[in-house]
């Protein structure tokens, strides 16, 4: 493992070490890889076992490296075609977020809204597969709210702030 600095400019771009990255040019699902993290919360493990299982048969291959901004750094360099996750913290992913949108990703929650840092489910891929990454994502979702089974966003004691749902 060697270090890597990956910096955005807001509309300017992002880079690896000084030079330009973008997302990968993956078009099919069956051809993309795909990064996650698994974590253990008692009523969502059953959900997130069937969905790293519904990707792992549709996928070339999954990843996980530990870390989401690193997830999303590999994302926005085209080493990794999607991600998603569940239960971030902003602090979490505001790095790599900003990193993987400059690279030109697309990002949402877990069922397709807009994303912010307060949103607890990401799903971050490259144009092509956007679309196929939420068709597995979404429904899935709405099996976890129709069982009661809640993915809040993250609550900043003090402060009000706007989750994706809000800001479209």
């Amino acid at each position: 493992w060697r270090m890597q600095k990956y910096s955005p400019c807001r509309n300017g771009g992002a880079m690896r070490d000084g030079k330009p990255i973008s997302v990968s040019g993956t078009k099919e699902l069956r051809d993309a890889v795909v990064a996650t993290e698994l974590s253990w919360y008692p009523k969502q493990w059953p959900f997130f076992q069937r969905l790293h299982t519904e990707f792992t048969q549709r996928v070339r291959g999954t990843r996980m490296c530990g870390a989401a901004a690193a997830n999303l750094c590999h994302l926005a360099e085209g080493m990794v075609d999607a991600y998603w996750q569940f239960n971030l913290k902003p602090w979490d992913a505001a790095a790599g977020v900003v990193i993987a949108e400059e690279a030109g990703a697309r990002l949402a929650t877990a069922n397709g809204t807009a994303y912010s840092v307060f949103d607890r489910s990401i799903v971050a891929t490259n144009d092509a597969v956007f679309e196929k990454v939420l068709e597995v994502t979404g429904p899935l979702m709405e099996e976890m709210h129709d069982a009661g089974v809640a993915v809040p966003p993250f609550k900043v004691a003090g402060y009000s702030v706007k989750t994706g749902a809000q800001l479209e």
